[in-house]
């Protein structure tokens, strides 16, 4: 299975991946935590900016329309099973996610919190399930929580103290918190 971390340019926090967490990018601190995942193939950043970059991992150019549900599809379509991670979480555990790629059975493993949330960008998404997600596309429905919760997966229960792990930056106040944690 191949990590697919995907990264955009932020409107709320424009330059965020490559904003400085202990003196690295926060992109290089996320795909270095990714590359301690047990079991991977390969790790790419999967990317539409030109601006995003990192010498940890290959670079691959998203040319989808618009939209998280999109570059999904995309990625699937070129990898096959993914296991696809948020380029803004930088607090990402290798743990976590060698439990939930140990619990994968050929469905999609997604981690939920205790109020029901789920973590649609740290989780594997087998590439049996790409039809669905192309109909969704098709019918207008964008949204990846409304797709995973309409397919069969494998819930992965969040506890309490693993919670910052899935801590995404999109403002400068959110990078304030994380520094103030020392994640």
């Amino acid at each position: 299975m191949i990590a697919v971390v995907f990264a955009k340019d932020s409107v709320r926090f424009p330059g965020k991946h490559s904003i400085d967490l202990d003196g690295v990018a926060m992109i290089d601190r996320v795909i270095s935590r990714v590359l301690d995942f047990e079991d991977l193939e390969d790790v790419v950043l999967f990317t539409r900016s030109r601006s995003i970059s990192t010498s940890l991992c290959r670079i691959e150019y998203d040319n989808s329309a618009s939209g998280i549900a999109r570059s999904l599809l995309l990625a699937m379509e070129r990898y096959g099973d993914i296991f696809a991670v948020a380029g803004d979480m930088p607090c990402i555990s290798p743990g976590i996610a060698d439990k939930m790629l140990r619990s994968w059975r050929g469905e999609c493993v997604v981690p939920v919190h205790s109020d029901g949330r789920i973590e649609p960008l740290f989780a594997v998404y087998p590439a049996k399930r790409m039809a669905e997600l192309r109909n969704n596309l098709e019918k207008g429905k964008l949204s990846l929580h409304e797709f995973i919760r309409s397919i069969p997966f494998t819930a992965y229960s969040i506890k309490e103290e693993d919670a910052a792990s899935f801590t995404n930056v999109n403002t400068p106040d959110d990078m304030r918190m994380l520094k103030e944690r020392g994640c």
